[in-house]
């Protein structure tokens, strides 16, 4: 993966880390990203679909927070998976601008990717944030999308 660009201080937690990911490099993140808001460059898809994985939950402690905000439209999805070691652990919503109601949702099951489509726009937005306790961990999620075709949250 080419080196992303950081800005502002580095610190683990309270988004005051961002990174401009802008090379279509699929992204392992790891613990240490935890605070991170990753504003993702819609030339990162220009070649293909482009998979950042989230870190294992078993390596991971509750808390661990990341924040996904698009730059510019991308040609093909920018999926936001869950580690492959990992049984399908991610729950939440996406609200639509116009009503402000789910859009997409893991309607109670656990979902494997979330999904920023190719039809979504500058300002579209999700964070994950690790969950749970020792045994049962889960990533919930929460975002904003200016249309309901946006962002999915679904098992590939």
């Amino acid at each position: 993966m080419a080196k992303p660009t950081y800005v502002g201080s580095s610190s683990s937690f309270g988004y005051k880390k961002v990174v401009f990911l802008t090379t279509g490099s699929d992204l392992q993140l790891s613990a240490n990203d935890s605070g991170c808001i990753f504003v993702i460059d819609a030339d990162v898809a220009d070649d293909g679909a482009v998979i950042y994985t989230l870190p294992k939950l078993a390596d991971t402690d509750v808390g661990c927070t990341y924040k996904f905000v698009l730059d510019a439209s991308p040609d093909n999805v920018i999926d936001i998976d869950r580690h492959a070691d990992d049984a399908d652990c991610i729950h939440g919503a996406i609200a639509h601008a116009d009503t402000g109601t789910a859009s997409a949702d893991s309607d109670g099951t656990a979902q494997e990717t979330v999904r920023f489509a190719a039809a979504a726009v500058k300002g579209d937005a999700f964070e994950l944030t690790l969950l749970g306790n020792g045994t049962d961990k889960w990533w919930q999620l929460s975002g904003f999308a200016g249309d309901n075709d946006h962002i999915a949250v679904a098992n590939s």
